[in-house]
């Protein structure tokens, strides 16, 4: 992808014609655009919010590229961070609060449909077929895409605004792919903002509505270790299950992540750097940052994500939480850590698709479906209909949770539930 800021608007300049540095050297509109670009294109693509560019990508754009990047960082653009051994570039919260892209160009290193689908568990073929005729048959409409904010009072989720806008503009121009990929479904619909999904695109003349499952990684952790064979009578984890399930607060919602990032926080500097003070004769802990909600979903889903060999051990304040508080959790996920990410992404999909979508196909004539990870998007005029089923299907899978208080001892027909566990 290549990002096209406007400069004018953005706050790099007042006049793209007439730009010059502190020194006085004329500066080149298209250049600093360029160089904008890759550092998008390379931030885009990270998991961080710093990104390494080697020296010769700059140069490659222009051989002045060290007044370009001054300049930039002079404007409160990027921030520029260097140590002995690289250099490293990154948006200021200034130019993500004000930036405002123009255009955004598909490239030759952009995601396209793949002839082989890699659907790591059988995935019924009418269904797979109306969903992607139905991902072809959505329709877009032309509103500014909108930054939203991450963290109060004004820093934006800069990577969603680019990533959403990019996407958005694949689908205006029929740029559409349909990926399979280890078991979960990529379509450039997936990868735009939620406001984005129901802000900018319609189906049949009708807004979109969704409908999400709630702590989805967390719930379906939850029914893995069920079908590994986990105690459901042990009391930390009928705690995990009734916190899993929805309806625990005001606002209808799970409030697992609440927990969760409250005992993260808790313990958030039990494994921080030492820090010496010899002058006084005193070692203490480094003070980590508080975790916030987005933290904590981004900590459980690293922590199901790691894989690890026999005998390692993985020590960490998110891998310390689950063994202070769920230690039955915690020792089934270590049996099977090589593999457990994969297995949870087997059980959601299942349930989105083979569960769900094919119901809703099946029960609601004219429904046509967009599948985002866990979460379900359809017309508008059929959101009465489909809540219900939607929330007959969240119901099969709470009451295979314990709850609290009590516990069901009654052997589990997972064939029944419509829950596939072949691969387990």
């Amino acid at each position: 992808m290549i990002v096209i800021f406007d400069l004018i608007h953005s706050g790099v300049v007042s006049d793209p014609n007439n730009i010059t540095d502190i020194n006085g050297n004329q500066l080149s509109s298209d250049t600093i655009i360029a160089i904008l670009a890759l550092i998008a294109t390379r931030y885009v693509k990270s998991e961080y919010e710093t990104v390494f560019i080697d020296s010769k990508y700059f140069n490659n754009i222009t051989t002045e590229y060290k007044k370009y990047l001054d300049f930039l960082s002079e404007q409160d653009i990027i921030n520029i961070i260097t140590n002995d051994t690289s250099t490293s570039y990154q948006f200021s919260n200034n130019f993500k609060k004000f930036a405002v892209v123009s255009d955004i160009i598909t490239d030759k290193f952009d995601d396209k449909q793949e002839k082989i689908q890699n659907q790591t568990i059988p995935i019924i073929k009418n269904t797979d077929q109306r969903l992607f005729k139905d991902l072809y048959d959505i329709e877009v409409i032309y509103k500014p895409i909108k930054k939203q904010i991450l963290i109060e009072p004004d820093i934006y989720d800069f990577k969603s605004y680019l990533l959403s806008f990019f996407n958005f503009k694949r689908i205006a121009n029929g740029d559409i792919y349909y990926n399979w990929k280890e078991g979960q479904l990529y379509t450039p619909f997936s990868y735009c903002s939620k406001e984005v999904k129901l802000t900018n695109f319609n189906v049949d003349e009708d807004n979109l509505s969704s409908l999400k499952i709630p702590s989805s990684y967390p719930l379906f952790l939850a029914v893995w270790c069920i079908i590994m064979g986990i105690d459901k009578n042990d009391y930390d984890f009928k705690e995990w299950c009734s916190l899993v399930k929805k309806g625990n607060d005001k606002n209808n919602k799970s409030k697992f992540y609440k927990e969760f990032r409250k005992k993260l926080d808790k313990i958030k500097d039990s494994d921080g750097d030492e820090i010496s003070y010899e002058d006084v004769n005193i070692v203490s802990k480094k003070e980590r940052k508080h975790f916030s909600h987005v933290d904590a979903i981004k900590e459980f889903k690293k922590w199901i994500s790691l894989k690890i060999k026999d005998g390692d051990d993985l020590d960490d304040i998110t891998n310390n939480v689950f063994k202070l508080n769920y230690p039955l959790v915690s020792e089934i996920t270590d049996r099977k850590r090589y593999n457990i990410y994969q297995e949870i992404i087997n059980l959601q999909m299942d349930f989105m698709v083979n569960k769900m979508a094919s119901k809703l196909y099946e029960e609601i004539e004219g429904i046509k479906l967009l599948i985002s990870h866990d979460e379900i998007y359809f017309q508008n005029r059929f959101l009465s209909n489909v809540n219900k089923i939607w929330q007959d299907g969240l119901n099969e899978l709470y009451n295979i949770l314990p709850d609290s208080d009590e516990i069901d001892d009654e052997n589990i027909n997972y064939e029944d539930l419509g829950i596939f566990t072949g691969w387990l």
